[in-house]
């Protein structure tokens, strides 16, 4: 196997690569923080419309966004990755 040694002196390949166990910086809105923690707390997702007082439609285009910003693809995960997140938060590291 042989490297190019242009690509040995660049500083491009040591570049640090992000570990799964990293924490990653999650940046949700008020609003999309509030629905995160009720759905934690095991709230209905028309009871959280009626109590930021928006359709149930509107839930689900947050939670959609929701997904997107922790990497998700289910409530389940989306649950655990928020507990995860609101307990590291919390403890500062």
């Amino acid at each position: 196997m042989s490297i190019p040694l242009s690509w040995l002196n660049s500083a491009e390949w040591a570049q640090p690569v992000e570990s799964p166990t990293e924490a990653r910086v999650i940046e949700l809105t008020e609003t999309e923080t509030f629905i995160m923690e009720r759905i934690v707390q095991g709230v209905t997702y028309d009871k959280i419309a009626n109590e930021i007082n928006v359709s149930r439609r509107s839930i689900d285009n947050y939670l959609r966004k929701i997904y997107v910003k922790l990497e998700v693809s289910s409530r389940a995960q989306a649950i655990e990755r928020y507990a995860l997140h609101a307990r590291q938060v919390k403890t500062g590291s």
